[in-house]
C-alpha cells in the first residue's frame, strides 16, 4: 500500500484559558499526524480538550503555543479547507432544507447556478434529494444532521471535524448514520476527525483513535485499527470478532488512567 501524505499535523501544541479565576490549562504537548482520507477520532473523559483542539483546528481558537500544518502549510485560519459538523444542527427553520445548505454561499453573495446543483447533488449523494423544499421541522434527527454534513461538504473541504454528530440519535439511527457518514466521505476521498464519547462507534467508524487524559488535556495513547476491521462499515465492524478486542482495550486503558487520578 502507497504511503499517505499528511492532511493535518500539530506539533507541540498548547492552550490555556485565561479568565477573572485565574488559568486553566486545557492542553498540553499535542502531536499528532493525520493522513489523506483518513478517519480517525477522539475519546476521552469530558473535559480533556478534545472539542478544544477541534476548535482550535478550525480557527475559533488560538493555540496558546504549538504549530499546526494542513497539507504541509501553515493552517489560514477561517479556511474553506476545513469544515466543521457539530451535535446540534444548527439549522435555520424559516429557511428550506436546499437554502439551509446553501447559507454560506448565499451570505457571501453568490447565488450561481451550479452551487445550487451542486447542493442538489449532495442531498441525492446523502439519499435527502426528495425533500429539498421541506423545512426542518418536518425531518427527523437523523435528517437534519445529513442536511448540515451537505451544507458541511457544499464547501468542499478537505479536513472534516466532527463534534459528537451522532450522540443524540438512537442506536438504529445512530448506525445508519455512522454507514453513510463514512461510507460518503470514503468515497469524496475526505479526512476526517470526530470526537465522541461513544467507545463502540470509534472502533466502528475509525482508521485510528487517539485516546486523551485530562488535567491537563494530552494524548496519552494512539491505536490503530488493523485493516481486516477498518474496511468494514459500521454495522459489520460491531460483529467482528477483534471489535469487542478493541472495545475491551480502550475501555481498560480510560479506566486505567481514571483511577490513578483518584
Amino acid at each position: 500500500m502507497p504511503k499517505k501524505d499528511n492532511m493535518l499535523t500539530v506539533k507541540e501544541l498548547s492552550h490555556t484559558f485565561i479568565n477573572k479565576s485565574g488559568t486553566f490549562h486545557a492542553l498540553e504537548g499535542i502531536n499528532l499526524e493525520v493522513k489523506k482520507g483518513d478517519f480517525i477520532t477522539f475519546v476521552g473523559p469530558s473535559g480533556c480538550g478534545k472539542t478544544t483542539l477541534l476548535n482550535i483546528i478550525v480557527g475559533f481558537l488560538t493555540a496558546t503555543e504549538g504549530e499546526l500544518l494542513l497539507d504541509n502549510k501553515p493552517l489560514v485560519l477561517g479556511s474553506d479547507q476545513v469544515g466543521y459538523m457539530q451535535q446540534q444542527d444548527f439549522l435555520f427553520p424559516w429557511r428550506s432544507i436546499i437554502d439551509n445548505v446553501l447559507i454560506g454561499y448565499q451570505i457571501k453573495g453568490d447565488k450561481k447556478k451550479d452551487k445550487l446543483n451542486e447542493a442538489k447533488r449532495l442531498l441525492e449523494e446523502l439519499e435527502l434529494g426528495e425533500i429539498a423544499h421541506k423545512y426542518p421541522h418536518q425531518l427527523s434527527g437523523g435528517m437534519r444532521q445529513r442536511v448540515a454534513l451537505a451544507r458541511t461538504l457544499i464547501t468542499n473541504p478537505n479536513l472534516l471535524l466532527l463534534d459528537e454528530p451522532f450522540s443524540a440519535l438512537d442506536m438504529h439511527i445512530k448506525i445508519q448514520l455512522e454507514q453513510l457518514v463514512r461510507g460518503t466521505l470514503k468515497k469524496l476521498g475526505k479526512t476526517a476527525i470526530l470526537v465522541t464519547h461513544d467507545i463502540g462507534e470509534a472502533v466502528a467508524i475509525s482508521d485510528s483513535i487517539y485516546i486523551f487524559a485530562k488535567a491537563p488535556g494530552r494524548i496519552v495513547k494512539q491505536i490503530t485499527i488493523p485493516e481486516e476491521l477498518a474496511s468494514l462499515d459500521p454495522y459489520e465492524s460491531r460483529k467482528h470478532p477483534l471489535y469487542n478486542q478493541y472495545f475491551d482495550e480502550i475501555w481498560t486503558y480510560l479506566d486505567q488512567s481514571e483511577q490513578l487520578r483518584r
